[in-house]
């Protein structure tokens, strides 16, 4: 296979594992056949501020499993890291009054194909909150109708109810870009 083949398979990414630990959360993105494995950092120390960081290696499958033990290894002493969930893309982030969330695709089902790449349809969605253990304590949902917990826990219904918004997911995988493309920038956008 060509270098550039290879360097597009890599970019192709598919699916997602999010795992966490106390102070960082990881994504790991792989390739249809799993061969290909990129890695994107956040982290969740300071939950007003949105820190992404983008590791431009390319990892085998191998070498996947060998980071994942020792990132488990080296947050041993706060709990180790945690697998949260499989998705299939990164919808965005948003912030309320509180901290930040993640908005991730976590089921979606091929409804066709457009010039042979597949289309597919988002049935279900989930919002991760990127605030640690010890800085959520202060974003818990109050009776009070009036304080801005509360009005954060409306917001996030409105968000998490608007799933109907995102009809499509299209995966265009040309070789050009992951096809969640907030994976392929240090900045985090919305598809």
């Amino acid at each position: 296979m060509a270098a550039a083949e290879q360097e597009a398979e890599a970019a192709c990414l598919q699916s997602f594992e999010l795992y966490e630990s106390e102070s960082i959360f990881y994504i790991f993105g792989t390739n249809t056949g799993k061969t290909h494995w990129r890695l994107l950092k956040i982290d969740r120390s300071e939950p007003s501020d949105l820190d992404v960081d983008e590791c431009s290696t390319v990892y085998t499958q191998n070498e996947y499993r060998f980071l994942l033990k020792s990132l488990d290894e080296d947050h041993r002493s706060t709990g180790g890291v945690k697998f949260v969930t499989k998705f299939y893309g990164i919808i965005g982030f948003i912030k309320f009054a509180g901290p930040f969330y993640m908005l991730i695709i976590t089921d979606q089902r091929k409804i066709g194909e457009i010039f042979d790449h597949p289309v597919y349809q988002v049935t279900k969605t989930s919002m991760v909150e990127l605030a640690n253990s010890k800085t959520r304590s202060r974003f818990v949902i109050s009776k009070d109708e009036n304080s801005a917990n509360l009005k954060e826990g409306k917001r996030q219904g409105t968000i998490l109810g608007a799933n109907g918004l995102v009809a499509f997911l299209i995966n265009v995988c040309r070789g050009r870009r992951p096809s969640s493309h907030c994976l392929g920038s240090s900045r985090p956008s919305i598809l």
